[in-house]
């Protein structure tokens, strides 16, 4: 019998023990207020408690007496986004960088966890979405557009009647 922990743990135990040991080792760092972390999707593998406790874990790691200077966290989770950006948005500014269609490039922005399409409700979702198209003059109407078109009309429907 293998008694190795490439054995003993699951892939997602193994990343949460290492994500442990990284910001340890990171707080425990004398030079710690000087450096810039980077988190490339630290949650990929994780179940939802341990999305939901990593949340939970970065607040308390930006509570210590020695923090990083910059935490750079780069995932492609809206929920992780989601639960992250409501959670510490007292305490830091969060950035998302978002495809603007107007310029053809990327833009960092503020996230707003009031406004933004990724805090809306469903319905408003799908109306900005169907507004930014009739805002641009040259976008082309795709079945995306289509599919808002449905689910609004469907809404309002259910709303009314």
């Amino acid at each position: 019998m293998l008694s190795h922990v490439k054995y003993t743990l699951s892939e997602s135990d193994r990343r949460a023990l290492c994500f442990a040991f990284f910001i340890s080792s990171i707080i425990n760092d004398p030079a710690c207020s000087d450096l810039i972390v980077l988190l490339d999707d630290p949650v990929s593998s994780f179940d939802t408690d341990r999305r939901n406790n990593t949340v939970k874990y970065l607040k308390r790691v930006r509570e210590c007496s020695s923090t990083p200077d910059q935490v750079i966290i780069l995932t492609h989770d809206k929920d992780f986004l989601r639960t992250l950006a409501l959670d510490i948005r007292e305490d830091a500014t969060t950035l998302i960088l978002e495809w603007n269609p107007s310029s053809n490039t990327s833009d960092f922005n503020e996230l707003d966890t009031n406004g933004h399409p990724l805090f809306m409700e469903d319905y408003y979702r799908r109306l900005t979405e169907l507004e930014h198209y009739l805002l641009l003059p040259d976008s082309e109407l795709n079945i995306g557009h289509l599919q808002n078109v449905r689910h609004i009309i469907e809404n309002v429907m259910k709303r009314k009647y």
